[in-house]
This record gives C-alpha cells, sequence and structure tokens, in this order.
C-alpha cells in the first residue's frame, strides 16, 4: 500500500490535483456556454420561421404533399420541389387552340340550299 502511493495510486493527492488541473482546461466557463445556446436557438429560430414562411407560399392542395422535416432539410425540399414544377399550376391546352377565335362565323341565312354547299367545299 505504500508503494501504490509512491507510484502514484489512488490516495496520492499530487495526482488528485493533475487532473483537477487538466480537467479546468478544458471545460468552458458557463457565460460562454449560455451565449452560444443563445446564438444557437436564434438560429434555428430563424431557420424555422424560413421554413413556416415557405410552406405557407404552396398552394393549398398541395400542403400535404410536404414531409414533416426538421426546418433546414425542409427549405432544402422545398426549394427542389419548386425547380422541378412540383408545385407550378401547369397550363392545359385546350382543344381548340388551332381554332381562330377572331373570325366571326359567315351569315347563311339567305343563301340557297346549293350555295351552302359550295360553300363548305373548298375545291
Amino acid at each position: 500500500m505504500a508503494e501504490e502511493k509512491e507510484k502514484g495510486g489512488e490516495g496520492n493527492p499530487e495526482k488528485n490535483e493533475e487532473h483537477k488541473d487538466t480537467g479546468n482546461v478544458n471545460m468552458i466557463p458557463k457565460v460562454r456556454l449560455d451565449q452560444e445556446i443563445a446564438k444557437r436557438k436564434t438560429a434555428e429560430d430563424a431557420l424555422k420561421e424560413v421554413a413556416d414562411t415557405l410552406k405557407e407560399s404552396i398552394p393549398e392542395e398541395h400542403r400535404d404533399l410536404v414531409p414533416d422535416l426538421p426546418p433546414q432539410k425542409l427549405i432544402k425540399w422545398i426549394q427542389q420541389a419548386n425547380a422541378k414544377g412540383l408545385f407550378t399550376q401547369k397550363q392545359v391546352d385546350s382543344l381548340d387552340k388551332k381554332r381562330p377565335g377572331d373570325k366571326q362565323p359567315q351569315d347563311f341565312s339567305g343563301l340557297s340550299p346549293q350555295q351552302m354547299m359550295s360553300r363548305g367545299y373548298k375545291t
């Protein structure tokens, strides 16, 4: 037992002091830690606000497609979905696209049946 104390065993006060000194070197003061935690919370709140704004900009009928992700990943997901056109309204080409809309139909009321048929056929 006397040998253990000489070699730096558990009862050696010098060894315990060394551990205390090295332990304090790696410690962060509580005030500094609280400052960093406050900064992180502020940044997370700002990200959450941006994510909520982006989510509200999505049309109501597409909001059920948005997954439940953390704010940073949600922002990235919404940006990628917008880039791919997921939330944009697609224009449907009308069937009568080639029909001229500004021409007035001809009035055939004063024509005989032969004249009406002759106007229907192009030669």
